[in-house]
């Protein structure tokens, strides 16, 4: 009968369904662009830091950069443990892995336990548009949109960020600190930033555009701060 397909050829029809659906589902970024050009300024593949907690140490943080597929790919995880009468009290990890391409943060996972209570964030560009699947529903973004993982300096300029532990996006002004190390914190010689708005934090880049410290409160009114142990020698990484 015209039309019927024998066995062995309904098998690569098949086949040739999967490997077309494979490959739409991961498609090659063309380039990560400028996004790429930043990575590879800061002169490392990993960024680590110390955070501390009211001047102790709780806990460290690491961001690190590889290529997939085209796509820049930024890893980070953030792990604390908070002891008491040394009886660990609390615990907290917090995982993301974003993806860009074209200069642009394309998609993003986020995941954070925080002693037991877990939640997800993820979001991905359609169109002009990034769609964000969160805790507490569903938002949009301009694409071009940073986050709030702060390895890109770029997000100096940003009126809004992805808060990628709540999955909101926030409305936010960043500007320069009254002084470079406001109540001591921070490291010598970077150029400190203010977070306001929906998201109160502070923030300090080097000269190089290279991310070198983090300031902000727990939400028990604990202030945590990160002491960064590795943020390159300005010398190509990637």
């Amino acid at each position: 009968m015209t039309g019927m397909k024998t066995p062995a050829t309904l098998l690569i029809a098949i086949l040739l369904l999967l490997s077309s659906a494979a490959s739409a589902d991961v498609r090659r970024c063309p380039g990560p662009g400028s996004a790429d050009d930043h990575a590879r300024r800061l002169g490392t593949d990993a960024i680590e830091f110390d955070v501390l907690r009211n001047g102790k140490p709780v806990g460290r943080h690491v961001t690190r950069f590889r290529h997939e597929d085209g796509y820049l790919v930024v890893d980070s995880e953030m792990a604390l443990s908070i002891r008491f009468m040394f009886i660990e009290a609390y615990k907290y990890r917090y995982q993301s892995s974003e993806r860009w391409c074209d200069g642009r943060l394309v998609r993003l996972k986020a995941t954070v336990d925080a002693n037991g209570e877990q939640s997800e964030t993820r979001a991905r560009a359609t169109g002009e548009e990034m769609e964000i699947d969160g805790p507490h529903g569903r938002a949009v973004a301009p694409l071009g949109v940073f986050s709030t993982n702060h390895w890109h300096a770029g997000v100096l300029d940003s009126r809004s960020v992805i808060n990628t532990l709540t999955g909101r996006v926030n409305a936010v002004r960043i500007t320069r600190c009254s002084t470079p190390r406001p109540q001591g914190e921070g490291p010598a010689g970077a150029s400190c930033y203010d977070y306001s708005g929906d998201l109160s934090a502070r923030v300090w880049y080097d000269a190089d555009g290279r991310w070198v410290g983090l300031a902000f409160d727990g939400e028990d009114g604990s202030r945590f701060e990160y002491r960064c142990t590795n943020c390159g020698q300005g010398r190509p990484a990637l």
